[in-house]
């Protein structure tokens, strides 16, 4: 588990329609994911400044740990200082908000309020015809929830998830490892 404020967008905190995805149109099948950037909370709270400084240094000595095992340098994802600032941060990628079926009819599911439900895009905030090659790509439900405990639908996420937030989140921790024969 992670825990942390959503940082702006300015820090790499993205969450639209079209996610990290930069090129428009969207190609059908295409990953489309949303990143939130988690720093520390900063409000002065001593339990979760120290939570947070700790979860940074298990952290870095996870990757550490890795890379003595492996006997070369790591890349980790995930844990970066933004641009102008020491403060360390957690990237959190989720899962692919768009499920591509390939011409299976699309099932639409409004009511069951279940994790990976179907929606159709056009239900999203931002939702612009032009940004996907085929119109009737749907948004999987993702597995966010809120203080009550409630799912976090697709279109509700942006108002839910804002800079300042404070999150708590299961994440899986990406490691890559680099050959450093093979950096020049």
């Amino acid at each position: 588990m992670v825990l942390g404020c959503i940082l702006p967008l300015s820090t790499g905190t993205q969450q639209s329609t079209t996610g990290t995805h930069q090129v428009l149109p969207i190609p059908i099948g295409e990953a489309v994911h949303d990143v939130l950037v988690l720093g520390r909370p900063g409000w002065g709270n001593v339990e979760l400044d120290t939570f947070y400084a700790a979860q940074c240094d298990n952290f870095a000595r996870l990757t550490f740990k890795e890379s003595q095992a492996l006997d070369f340098p790591i890349v980790t994802l995930g844990h970066f200082p933004y641009l102008g600032s020491a403060e360390k941060t957690f990237h959190v990628r989720f899962p692919c908000k768009y499920q591509s079926l390939e011409g299976a009819p699309i099932l639409f599911d409004f009511l069951s309020g279940k994790v990976r439900a179907l929606y159709p895009v056009f239900t999203m905030q931002d939702y612009r015809q032009g940004n996907f090659e085929v119109h009737e790509q749907p948004v999987v439900q993702q597995a966010i929830y809120n203080s009550m405990d409630e799912l976090v639908k697709p279109w509700e996420q942006c108002d839910v998830l804002k800079p300042g937030t404070l999150v708590a989140a299961n994440v899986t921790i990406n490691v890559e490892c680099m050959n450093e024969a093979l950096v020049m």
